[in-house]
């Protein structure tokens, strides 16, 4: 992720600047700051590209179990694999996305799926960045330009938080997993309120996540195609306090367990967006 290569956005507003970094490089979110307030910062963080900071994660988020999926009579290997076996968060993650438009407001990327063994599929995926005066909305499409495919897409935005910070959600359902990170069942639950501690796991039932520091107030909000946020708090080895939150359209190990959630029909196209608003 080279400074050379990363695009700035911004909008000002009644003296006070909302403003973006993104870097071709996995399409990744780097920096965000809302209203003068910094809210995502890859700065002095270690390891950032191990990290998957702020990247796009396509054609699946998250995990595949035993690095393997089978879609229409036909086995696939994946990459990427992990010291459990499993295939992370896809392919694009380190991949240079192709900049079809930058403004001084937006950037829109695109990658074109296709040319891997792990996943022969013709599958176009649009990625565009848009900062306003206090939020940044991020949209996606993929459209399915041959034969039938699986597709999951996620992103994985770092933020910020400092030495105290609250997570609120009204979720009802948390994901239980394996040993493998695997999801195995499930669990009812009445909201979330995260304060800190060890975290690394998926949660469903609300598109809304508030999220407050002893600087800023933000929500996350699901706008469209994505029903899962998977939250993981890093140690603070990484560099900083950070606390991942990460819209995810199906959940980890789909290919293998929820296959016909993530069915992209030929001649489809699938619609995504999420949202980071400062209270």
């Amino acid at each position: 992720m080279h400074p050379e290569q990363q695009l700035s956005i911004a909008r000002n507003s009644e003296g006070a600047t909302s403003m973006a970094v993104i870097s071709p490089v996995g399409g990744a979110l780097l920096n965000l700051s809302l209203q003068g307030t910094p809210i995502i910062d890859a700065t002095g963080v270690v390891g950032i590209e191990e990290m998957f900071f702020g990247s796009i994660l396509a054609p699946w988020p998250n995990r595949l179990a035993d690095h393997t999926y089978s879609f229409a009579g036909r086995t696939f290997s994946t990459p990427n694999v992990d010291s459990d076996n499993n295939s992370n968060h896809g392919l694009v993650f380190k991949r240079e996305f192709e900049v079809l438009n930058h403004s001084i407001d937006s950037v829109e990327l695109k990658y074109q799926l296709g040319h891997d063994e792990s996943y022969p599929f013709d599958v176009e995926l649009l990625v565009e960045y848009e900062i306003s005066s206090d939020s940044l909305k991020v949209l996606a499409s993929a459209n399915n330009r041959g034969e039938a495919a699986p597709f999951g897409l996620g992103f994985h935005p770092y933020y910020s938080v400092g030495n105290s910070f609250r997570v609120r959600a009204d979720f009802d359902k948390q994901i239980l997993t394996n040993e493998k990170m695997i999801p195995v069942s499930s669990r009812a639950i009445e909201g979330l309120d995260y304060t800190g501690g060890a975290l690394d796991d998926c949660f469903s039932g609300s598109n809304l996540v508030e999220l407050q520091t002893e600087t800023y107030s933000v929500s996350i909000t699901l706008d469209q195609g994505f029903d899962y946020f998977m939250l993981y708090r890093p140690s603070e080895s990484v560099g900083k306090s950070l606390l991942a939150i990460e819209p995810m359209s199906c959940l980890t190990n789909a290919f293998n367990s929820h296959m016909d959630s993530v069915v992209l029909q030929s001649g489809e196209t699938k619609n995504f967006a999420f949202s980071i608003k400062k209270n």
